[in-house]
């Protein structure tokens, strides 16, 4: 598996965990996908800034949109599935 797998796998959880403490803190669930974007941006984008060329950031972002999409969607899913 390459490292971008493995991170993501890892940080997918991760990100819906800390959109639940949000939640616990009381952020509404109208605001917990945009929770999940930001986490996704933030553990993606950080990293990659420090000391790094400006594709590598786009690249960043691209990716911490969708570990942000994956995570909201992972969250929200299976509950709006079954509530069709």
């Amino acid at each position: 598996m390459t490292d971008t797998v493995v991170a993501a796998a890892i940080a997918v959880p991760l990100i819906v965990g800390l959109v639940q403490v949000l939640k616990g803190l009381g952020v509404t669930d109208k605001y917990a996908p945009v929770a999940a974007l930001i986490f996704g941006l933030l553990l993606s984008v950080v990293p990659a800034a420090i000391g790094t060329d400006g594709r590598a950031i786009f690249d960043a972002v691209v990716q911490g949109l969708i570990l942000g999409l994956t995570a909201a969607c992972l969250r929200v899913g299976p509950r709006g599935t079954l509530e069709g």
